[in-house]
């Protein structure tokens, strides 16, 4: 198998994992996996690790994670070095542990960058450095992690490897509130927080929000848009794969006598391909602008991004085309061409609104243009009935 075709099973293993369909999740990954697919072998790793579909196997996760680590898959190489700190499946080693973070920080993996920014606040394995410790929660906090935050909100608080400053250590706590989903840590936040504020005045506390938030980077809203142009190229990738595979090796079955259930199925996936059809071209030619616009204004090193207002529009956005793409499935399920034609139609203007958004954001000098805006609809006031239910 090539590595498109290893590239295709990663990916329907993960779409089964997220299911909770573990048993497909394994059998995807362990034919990935044996043609050395890294992110295979890491997800392997993590189901061993967590216990996952299987008896939890710390011998199995950290041979999984050391395959991957040794192809510089870095999620595995941070992993590999939180079992060499615990004692999982080895024996307990701080300097493995500290190789394994550098390894995986050195390629940006964030909760690495906060595992050695731990490593040298605490002296574990190395000289204790201050200075290096917020040198890397640095590195982690800009890229939205909520420990990193929270601990480089510490050391401005008690003036550790920086000068002491409350309004910075007010900024980071609020940041680390803000990005933590854990509810626990984030009471911890929220105390320490407001153990700061109190030692802070009125007009200090706002210019702590107003620094926590004038940077629409360290806004999840910016990483959750990311993250959709992320898994667009890794669904490119996927399509490709399956395209080749059509073409280059045809199952010699594929005449075979089909069951009533594989009949049905068979047809709804039609069904649903012809409501894609359309809908599939405008979605490509969006994310494909968003793709750009990406690459244009947020990869560079001194990124000039629009306000925190833009892109929580746009992740609205795309979530209004979610749930109409959700409707369209349904529809498909019970035969319903009037409705798979109305939810196309409105997923459609919802993809208008996202690529009017990009294009605004990318022409700032430019008149805001209506002539691809839901006023063209003949649909408008059903679409604006359910864009004010969704928003709301």
């Amino acid at each position: 198998m090539n590595a498109l075709g290893s590239e295709s099973e990663y990916i329907d293993g993960l779409a089964a994992y997220k299911g909770g369909d573990y048993k497909t999740a394994i059998e995807m990954w362990t034919k990935a996996a044996a043609q050395r697919n890294a992110d295979a072998q890491f997800g392997l790793g993590g189901m061993y690790h967590n216990g996952h579909g299987v008896t939890q196997d710390y011998n199995q996760a950290l041979s999984w994670y050391r395959k991957a680590a040794n192809q510089r898959n870095a999620e595995a190489q941070f992993n590999l070095g939180l079992m060499y700190a615990k004692g999982q499946g080895v024996e307990q080693d701080d300097n493995q542990a500290l190789l394994w973070f550098r390894k995986a920080a050195d390629q940006g993996q964030a909760e690495a960058q906060c595992a050695l920014g731990l490593v040298y606040q605490n002296g574990q394995g190395v000289a204790q450095d201050y200075s290096q410790a917020v040198l890397w929660y640095r590195k982690a906090a800009v890229k939205g992690n909520s420990m990193a935050q929270s601990n480089l909100g510490s050391m401005y608080h008690n003036g550790r490897g920086v000068t002491q400053d409350n309004i910075e250590a007010l900024k980071w706590f609020m940041l680390a509130a803000a990005y933590e989903t854990d509810e626990v840590r984030r009471d911890t936040v929220v105390i320490s927080r407001g153990i700061v504020a109190k030692e802070l005045t009125s007009a200090e506390i706002a210019e702590g929000q107003k620094r926590a938030v004038v940077d629409p980077m360290f806004h999840p809203s910016v990483a959750n848009v990311i993250r959709r142009v992320i898994e667009h190229r890794k669904e490119l990738r996927a399509d490709l794969e399956k395209l080749c595979e059509k073409h280059v090796a045809r199952p010699k079955d594929i005449e075979r006598d089909l069951k009533p259930e594989e009949k049905d199925e068979i047809r709804k996936n039609f069904l649903l391909g012809l409501a894609r059809l359309p809908l599939g071209v405008k979605y490509a030619e969006t994310m494909g602008r968003l793709d750009r616009f990406v690459n244009d204004n947020v990869t560079k090193e001194n990124p000039t991004l629009p306000k925190v207002e833009w892109w929580l529009r746009l992740n609205k956005l795309f979530e209004i085309e979610e749930s109409f793409y959700k409707q369209i499935r349904g529809a498909v399920a019970e035969n319903n061409l009037q409705d798979i034609k109305i939810y196309s139609g409105l997923a459609k203007e919802a993809l208008h609104q996202i690529w009017d958004s990009i294009e605004e954001a990318g022409s700032p000098t430019k008149p805001t243009t209506e002539k691809q805006n839901v006023s063209n609809s003949p649909k408008t006031g059903r679409w604006k009935r359910l864009v004010k239910l969704l928003w709301d």
